[in-house]
């Protein structure tokens, strides 16, 4: 394979048929021959993979081939993906009744996330990244309510691996004056 695919994708699997070849000629040559190439399959700024039939090189003219002088060739090219963590994304609280405020809480998690690499490097984490659902609050207390994980539309080849944390305690008290409902 000669050059790299475009920024972004790398080569997920190439494959050569047959992937042997009968050689003849003199014993020691034969002997020191290891692996055989082909002319070169270009894959400079490639996105997409392809196939075809590339010809053997053989520089070594007491060498002649039996097989075919030709093998077909296929080169899968693939998005490159990765992971990616974001240590300090915040809380997101959302649906807590407006006659209530949260005065204890914890303020940031962390999420990893895994996918292709050219749309984690340019991925800014939304507002809503790590959602706690405070719908069920009926009454102050003191709360353990579960961190939900949510990715972007748009995103959907982008996986959450992993997220801190699953649980927040809050404190819930009841607010003086209620406070404005959340769009």
């Amino acid at each position: 394979l000669k050059g790299i695919p475009a920024d972004g994708y790398e080569v997920s699997e190439s494959s050569i048929e047959p992937a042997t070849a009968e050689l003849y000629g003199p014993a020691a040559l034969i002997e020191k021959i290891n692996t055989l190439t082909t002319e070169p399959l270009v894959i400079e700024a490639r996105t997409t993979g392809f196939s075809g039939t590339a010809s053997i090189v053989n520089t070594e003219p007491l060498i002649g081939m039996l097989s075919s002088e030709h093998v077909q060739y296929t080169v899968k090219i693939q998005e490159a993906m990765t992971g990616k963590s974001f240590p300090a994304v915040p809380l997101h609280f959302e649906k807590l009744p407006v006659h209530f405020k949260i005065v204890s809480e914890q303020k940031t998690g962390s999420i990893t996330l895994y996918g292709p690499k050219k749309a984690l490097e340019g991925l800014t984490m939304p507002e809503n990244a790590l959602t706690v659902s405070c719908e069920a609050i009926k009454e102050p207390g003191i709360y353990t309510l579960p961190v939900i994980p949510a990715v972007t539309a748009g995103t959907s080849k982008i996986k959450v691996t992993q997220f801190t944390p699953k649980t927040v305690n809050v404190k819930i008290e009841t607010a003086e004056e209620p406070r404005k409902e959340e769009q």
